[in-house]
């Protein structure tokens, strides 16, 4: 966090009112002065396939699959095909249809 010359001069006059040592003030100032500023995420509008896959939990060639069936379109962007987090992020609440998902089978004669 960056603090101006004004800020510093109130923090250390509060802090000798306050009884405070000098040598904590200046030492708590500098740990404020090389503390950094918390990052911003940011989300990109749009994903490249491996993201678009991580995104909703299932495998590229899902993904290839979904455009096919046109639930899902590529945007391209010169040479590389992306896709719209807000369309990613739509088709994750109407949710992948049975057929799309792995299908889990019992073992016959009781064999696991």
């Amino acid at each position: 966090m960056f603090l101006d010359r004004a800020t510093k001069q109130v923090i250390i006059t509060v802090g000798k009112a306050a009884g405070i040592p000098l040598d904590r003030i200046h030492a708590s100032l500098a740990v404020m002065d090389s503390a950094e500023p918390p990052k911003t995420q940011i989300n990109p509008l749009l994903v490249n396939q491996a993201t678009a896959a991580k995104l909703l939990s299932v495998s590229r060639f899902t993904i290839r699959r979904l455009v096919i069936e046109g639930r899902l379109h590529p945007i391209k962007v010169r040479d590389a095909v992306r896709y719209s987090r807000e369309e990613l992020e739509k088709l994750a609440e109407v949710s992948i249809p049975a057929e799309s998902s792995p299908v889990l089978t019992h073992a016959r004669n009781g064999h696991a």
